[in-house]
């Protein structure tokens, strides 16, 4: 009888625990999400943007998706200093760290980590990724999660959430006690896994701000297609490489003479 008013009041506490816990849950948060090149940061972006859009969120990027009713950022410098999103809206920033990296923290706008510190108040959910942990130190002090993303066999990525705790380091003769963030990886039933191909229409994975070709010059004295075969070269190889070196260097003749005429 004892045994049985104990599981009773056990099962209590752990129901009334999960329904508070859920029902002052804050949403609103600052999760980045870093991984390299290829490791599945866009999918799981797209991915998280789908789920809040199933749940009725409003969301803006500044990636280039391709999902219906998506707010688009226009300016992406001033998105936070001299606007603020719509509450109950969630931001997603491609690769924040060419945005507000650490190295340029003497021109980052204080307004910007303003809005950051009171990003709860706004109602607002920020996902941010970048290769590496490289934005303002103002802002990397403000993240309340990270996630880390990789990838198996370059099909299946998986994310492994990364917890934020507070702790400090113990006083020794060289200094004072610190406040420290300690970061640990969740368990592993929190991981997640996505099949990537499934989100690779959504967005182009290729996007990236326009620049002029690079400059160049070509070989000189390529060479011969005997000296090509001994490498290793294919027939078809070796003419296509010997076709294209004439064509170019012809174009190149042809460019420098037009120059020389100019001047």
């Amino acid at each position: 009888m004892f045994f049985k008013i104990l599981l009773s009041i056990i099962g209590v506490f752990f129901g009334l625990y999960i329904f508070f816990s859920i029902k002052y849950n804050n949403p609103n948060k600052f999760i980045f999400i870093w991984g390299k090149k290829g490791s599945g940061k866009s999918c799981f972006m797209v991915h998280e943007m789908v789920r809040y859009m199933k749940k009725g969120w409003t969301i803006y990027t500044d990636m280039n998706v391709n999902l219906p009713n998506i707010r688009l950022i226009t300016d992406t410098n001033n998105m936070f200093k001299d606007y603020t999103p719509d509450k109950h809206s969630v931001i997603f920033l491609d690769e924040i760290g060419v945005t507000w990296h650490a190295r340029d923290f003497k021109q980052f706008d204080k307004k910007i980590r303003e809005w950051f510190k009171f990003q709860r108040k706004y109602k607002c959910r920020v996902y941010a990724n970048s290769q590496d942990f490289d934005i303002d130190k103002g802002l990397r002090s403000l993240t309340d999660s990270m996630i880390l993303q990789s990838n198996i066999g370059n099909f299946i990525s998986i994310s492994r959430p990364i917890i934020r705790k507070v702790g400090f380091t113990d006083a020794t003769f060289t200094g004072e006690s610190k406040l420290v963030d300690q970061l640990q990886f969740a368990p592993p039933w929190n991981y997640k896994f996505y099949f990537m191909p499934k989100y690779f229409n959504a967005f182009n994975s290729y996007d990236a701000p326009y620049r002029p070709p690079m400059p160049y010059d070509v070989t000189k004295n390529p060479l011969t297609y005997k000296q090509l075969r001994k490498l290793g070269f294919s027939r078809k190889l070796a003419k296509a490489c010997l076709s294209s070196s004439s064509s170019s260097a012809y174009s190149s003749n042809i460019q420098n003479a037009e120059d020389k005429m100019l001047t």
